[in-house]
């Protein structure tokens, strides 16, 4: 969500509607792909094709690509 906001923050300083064009498109996929998918609940983690990960923060560490920080 914070691309979104971005997002809006450029249409507003510009007074370009791309952006906020983008952001809606974003927001349009959130609700009606990912949220829709997962009982509402908008999911924070994915893996490197955009597959939802709602076990990322289980008890197990992440067996992929995960970033360690």
């Amino acid at each position: 969500m914070h691309t979104v906001e971005a997002l809006l923050a450029a249409a507003d300083v510009t007074g370009d509607r791309r952006w906020s064009d983008r952001a809606a498109r974003i927001v349009e996929n959130v609700v009606h792909g990912f949220a829709r998918d997962g009982g509402w609940r908008l999911p924070e983690h994915f893996d490197p094709s955009w597959n939802v990960r709602l076990d990322y923060n289980g008890t197990s560490p992440p067996t992929s690509s995960a970033r360690t920080g």
